[in-house]
């Protein structure tokens, strides 16, 4: 390219407008990520402007407000100074190193919506929303194995079951790796679940059986062996009355 075409964005930055430079890949710009104080971000507000030099004079010129905008209006500027556009092309996927953990998070999610149940959805969107509120960095790049242990640990102060803290520490990795990332644990990492069985519970034994069971007044129930009678002894009554065959024969 023998004319050299910059993209960069106006906007304000901590109250003050000033210009910060669009991200370049391979040569061409990102206008969708801007650098501010060296660190790439997005969702800004402002209008972008190109900017080169004809005759040893800077030019400028105001394009547009989107991204879009601003990398067509780029592409016709080399054209024009360079006649060698370069070919159109879709606008290119981060690398991980300025991809922030939440694009990824939101990148994995929307293939899940298009693909998975909506209750697969939800649970995964409120995975994912614990694991971006606990892990310590922003960038996909920056995370360790020591990040995914600290979530881990969080957790358990939090008192969530094991099963359910691996579940979100997964689903997390699982979007992270689907952004390119490469994070290596080892086996015994993973907490292991612990399975727990119901026991069959028994009722305790009185401390008295049937035949000693106390009533209110002090008089004990005597069940007798004789076949077809039973003499009983009852607690209301100072006498005993004999019930059995020979009471039904009277």
């Amino acid at each position: 390219m023998a004319v050299k075409v910059n993209l960069k964005k106006y906007l304000a930055i901590d109250g003050k407008w000033q210009f910060a430079p669009v991200l370049k890949l391979d040569g061409r710009p990102q206008p969708a990520v801007v650098l501010i104080s060296g660190e790439p971000t997005k969702g800004t507000t402002g209008t972008f402007y190109i900017e080169w030099r004809e005759h040893g004079k800077r030019i400028q010129q105001p394009v547009g407000t989107t991204p879009r905008e601003a990398k067509d209006a780029w592409q016709a500027k080399v054209a024009e100074l360079d006649g060698d556009a370069p070919a159109s092309e879709e606008t290119a996927t981060l690398p991980i190193e300025h991809l922030s953990i939440k694009e990824a998070c939101d990148n994995y999610l929307t293939g899940v919506q298009a693909t998975k149940a909506p209750s697969t959805y939800d649970a995964y969107s409120a995975d994912m929303e614990w694991f971006q509120r606990h892990i310590t960095r922003s960038r996909v790049a920056h995370v360790t194995r020591t990040d995914i242990l600290r979530l881990l640990a969080a957790g358990r102060e939090q008192g969530l079951s094991q099963a359910s803290i691996n579940r979100r520490v997964m689903v997390g990795l699982m979007a992270l790796r689907d952004a390119g990332a490469t994070v290596l644990l080892k086996k015994r990492d993973w907490p292991k679940i612990e399975e727990t069985r119901s026991r069959p519970t028994h009722p305790k034994k009185s401390p008295h059986s049937l035949k000693n069971a106390r009533t209110t007044s002090g008089s004990y129930f005597r069940p007798t062996s004789l076949p077809g009678s039973a003499t009983v002894k009852s607690p209301h009554s100072h006498g005993t009355r004999s019930i059995g065959s020979s009471e039904h024969s009277a």
